[in-house]
């Protein structure tokens, strides 16, 4: 996944990290997840996390 890819996939507001959803937003980011995985922009759990793992010491 690009760099540019990646900051259009994600939506950040400022003021409240964490905002609610209506349904049709909420589809519309499953189905932008879906796509993401037909295209291969997955990445398999257990090699995240021996990433992160390795990245952090831990």
């Amino acid at each position: 996944m690009s760099i540019e890819s990646a900051i259009n996939y994600m939506t950040i507001d400022t003021n409240n990290l964490i905002t609610p959803m209506n349904e049709e937003e909420l589809l519309r980011k499953l189905e932008n997840s879906k796509n993401h995985a037909d295209q291969g922009y997955i990445k398999d759990a257990d090699e995240m996390i021996q990433e992160m793992r390795s990245k952090y010491k831990i």
